[in-house]
């Protein structure tokens, strides 16, 4: 099974900026159980910046635009099953 996870070319640069680590030098603990509390928090970090990213690069401003026009944003992007693609990725 292929193992894929959300990246642009700005992710390094925002998770060093907010984290004050490589997370290219991390990579293998997005994938495998190395050392474990190094692991938990190398994903922790990742899954925290990949929501920031996306809430600022999208979910924010569709959002806004939405309440400025008096709509409903649901929130719904991709397809729901599995619940996991979800956090997968468009964060929580």
């Amino acid at each position: 099974m292929d193992r894929v996870l959300p990246w642009t070319d700005d992710l390094p640069k925002q998770f060093s900026d907010n984290y004050g680590y490589d997370i290219c030098g991390h990579l293998p603990e997005l994938f495998y159980d190395c050392d474990k509390e190094n692991t938990r928090q190398v994903r922790y970090n990742y899954h925290l910046c990949k929501t920031r990213m996306f809430v600022e690069a999208f979910s924010q401003q569709v959002g806004q635009w939405c309440a400025d026009h008096h709509l409903h944003f649901t929130g719904h992007v991709i397809e729901e099953f599995p619940v996991s693609s979800q956090a997968t990725f468009v964060g929580s």
